[in-house]
């Protein structure tokens, strides 16, 4: 059963390339618009980050309640106390990594139980000693 007023008649065309929505796409974020709009760079936000980094809950609360702070740093200040008030650790591990830079991550590689890897020539060789030597044994 069709809805009310919902025939073919009030089909809007689909969308193509040549028909598209007003308003398409995501909305950029206030934070976006703000670091684009004023130019900040990552050197800005490390140095942000290494100023809020040590500071106490209290100074924190009184940075994001500062009218006269710049924008940015009141509004990394709330999400620091957020977390803090939820028990999270995003919005801190990533000032972390803005001020002090992401750990090094190594990865050894190795063949099979830890051992040399194995080209294909090597497989290819070692198949074909282990076939001459079943080959041999059988005759």
């Amino acid at each position: 059963m069709a809805r009310p007023g919902g025939g073919p008649e009030n089909l809007r065309p689909p969308f193509s390339s040549t028909n598209q929505p007003k308003n398409r796409g995501r909305k950029p974020s206030s934070i976006k618009k703000y670091i684009k709009a004023n130019n900040v760079n990552y050197n800005d936000i490390s140095a942000m980050a290494k100023y809020i980094i040590p500071l106490t809950q209290e100074q924190i609360t009184e940075l994001a309640k500062d009218a006269k702070a710049p924008f940015m740093m009141r509004l990394f200040a709330r999400a620091v106390l957020e977390d803090m008030k939820k028990g999270y650790l995003d919005n801190i591990l990533k000032l972390l990594d803005r001020a002090v830079g992401r750990p090094k991550e190594s990865h050894e590689i190795s063949g099979p139980d830890g051992g040399a890897i194995v080209t294909r020539d090597e497989k290819k060789q070692r198949l074909e000693e282990l076939l001459s030597k079943r080959i041999e044994s059988a005759n």
